[in-house]
Order: structure tokens, then C-alpha cells, then sequence
């Protein structure tokens, strides 16, 4: 089987994906960073819209420095921080998204062009997943298109 440049996104986009909103506390987000293997998180409005996304090197940049010397001290100025900013203080606004009928290569143009890790998928105006180009690797493995030697 070949590549398809021209599959649409949506055969290949995560669909399960969990999302914060503008008003979700960053001490929520850390945690969602700490107990899964995540990357990114949406930042969605009441109506699914995209409004911002959020890295975990944003959270990281958080952090005090002491952190990584396991200080007492830091650790508590960064519960007080992370207890009083919210998702939209610290999202990039606005992001890169990509419709769900755009083709396989749009996706990977938009990829090398802005060297983003993820876009949001969009239907409608609302997010209907994310795909990463981890997903698209992973569509070219579990369908065999990887050329053989």
C-alpha cells in the first residue's frame, strides 16, 4: 500500500483528547501534566471553540528554579502561583488550528512550516480532536507504508 497525501486528517486525528477552559486553575493543569504523558492541552470555550493552547513547557517555565533542587520554599511559592493563575494567563492565544477535511499533506506542511507538535482539529468551529505528527507516524506504521529495503 502507498501513502495518501490526500487522506483527510480526521482518519487520523486523536479524538479522545481532554481539554482545560479559560478559567481552569494552572495547579489543575499541573496536574493533568503530572499524572498523564501529555504534551499539549486545548483550552476550549463553553462552545468547544479553540481559544488557546497550553504546553507543558509553558507550565514548566512556571516553576520556580529551586524546584529542581527540591526546595520546601519553592514548592510552596509555586502552589500559591499555581493556585491563582488561570489557563488563559499563561495559553498561547489563538493557535494554529487545522480543518478535519484538510489533507494529510496540509497537515504536514503546517507541521514543517511552524515546527508546532500538535493542531487542533476543527468541525464547525468546534474542536473535534488533535492530531500530533506522532499520529501521523503512527498511521503510516499500523498501515504498512513504510517502503521496505
Amino acid at each position: 500500500m502507498e501513502l495518501n497525501l490526500s487522506t483527510n486528517i480526521k482518519e487520523i486525528m486523536t479524538e479522545n483528547y481532554t481539554s482545560v477552559t479559560p478559567g481552569t486553575l494552572m495547579n489543575e493543569v499541573a496536574a493533568l501534566f503530572a499524572n498523564h504523558d501529555w504534551h499539549h492541552l486545548p483550552v476550549l470555550d463553553m462552545n468547544q471553540r479553540v481559544v488557546g493552547m497550553i504546553s507543558s513547557k509553558d507550565y514548566c517555565q512556571l516553576e520556580h528554579p529551586l524546584t529542581r533542587l527540591n526546595k520546601a520554599r519553592a514548592s510552596k511559592q509555586n502552589e500559591r502561583l499555581m493556585s491563582s493563575l488561570t489557563a488563559e494567563d499563561i495559553m498561547t492565544a489563538d493557535p494554529v488550528t487545522i480543518h478535519h477535511e484538510a489533507s494529510l499533506a496540509s497537515a504536514i506542511a503546517v507541521f514543517l512550516e511552524n515546527q508546532f507538535h500538535i493542531l487542533p482539529v476543527i468541525k464547525n468551529d468546534k474542536c473535534i480532536g488533535l492530531i500530533s505528527p506522532m499520529d501521523i507516524l503512527q498511521y503510516i506504521q499500523m498501515n504498512n507504508l513504510i517502503p521496505s529495503e
